[in-house]
């Protein structure tokens, strides 16, 4: 949408089933979406008709996905629906998956925080998880888990500053 005129600027067609969340990439030259499909889309951003430049299928139904240069390039972090996290760059799997949550991950950030590289999670099983992403010298990534956080409802959206924000 244009926000002046509120008028539709382009339609994002590609997936076949509803689209669980989308990103920009920090740079915003990029948008990606995840789907019930099992598809993540890499779409450019630009204005006009919105062409997706990259799909691949998640290995499991993918519910959330986030883009960050500052774990390393082109790294997503995808959250799962049965609470797994995962690291890859649409080319290659590059972490094991991680149980975070005993339910579907609803979304995920990128922080650091003491000079350690986080991930922070929420979930439908009323949890906030804090991963530490930590590299590996094969050029993958170790994920650990350092803290579950309780919550009274879904968490759907978390924010990390100087404090973590459910």
């Amino acid at each position: 949408w244009e926000v002046k005129s509120g008028h539709s600027v382009g339609k994002f067609i590609g997936h076949s089933l509803p689209i669980n969340q989308l990103c920009f990439t920090n740079d915003g030259k990029f948008l990606l979406t995840v789907s019930d499909d099992w598809k993540i889309k890499v779409w450019a951003s630009n204005l006009g008709q919105p062409t997706a430049c990259q799909t691949f299928k998640a290995k499991i139904g993918a519910s959330c996905v986030f883009a960050r240069p500052a774990i390393g390039g082109e790294v997503l972090a995808i959250g799962d629906h049965e609470g797994f996290i995962t690291l890859c760059n649409g080319r290659r799997t590059l972490s094991e998956p991680i149980a975070a949550h005993k339910a579907r991950v609803t979304c995920i950030i990128c922080a650091k925080y003491s000079g350690r590289q986080l991930l922070i999670t929420g979930s439908e099983d009323q949890t906030a998880g804090v991963l530490r992403v930590t590299p590996a010298s094969d050029g993958r990534y170790q994920l650990s888990q350092l803290a579950t956080l309780s919550h009274d409802g879904l968490v759907s959206c978390v924010r990390a500053t100087e404090r973590l924000i459910i």
